[in-house]
């Protein structure tokens, strides 16, 4: 699921980082941050994974995301990835609104 999407994002990310920071340290604590902000997305991807997985094979079921993909319910799993996707929308506009920008040194 890695796109080129996740890529600008991460350079706008970086740059962010590197325009809100003072200029004596912005290089080295944003390089840091975002190897930071990667494995924590990366052990919360697999945590979804896990948990969906988990969930929804008891009783004996196969679950979303069997070994035989074919078997499994792959749709269900991308449509819980939809609505999370949807919920994070007013969360994104809410931390949007209530953001303000760092003063410019003149």
């Amino acid at each position: 699921m890695y796109s080129m999407k996740n890529e600008k994002t991460k350079l706008d990310f970086i740059s962010f980082v590197l325009l809100e920071q003072s200029n004596a340290g912005a290089s080295y604590p944003a390089v840091k941050l975002n190897q930071t902000w990667c494995v924590r997305f990366f052990y919360l991807s697999l945590l979804i994974l896990t948990l969906v997985a988990y969930f929804t094979a008891a009783d004996g079921k196969e679950g979303w995301i069997p070994d035989d993909l074919d078997k499994g319910h792959l749709d269900y799993f991308f449509w819980l990835l939809v609505v999370l996707g949807l919920v994070n929308i007013p969360v994104h506009v809410f931390f949007s609104v209530k953001y303000t920008q760092k003063k410019a040194a003149v």
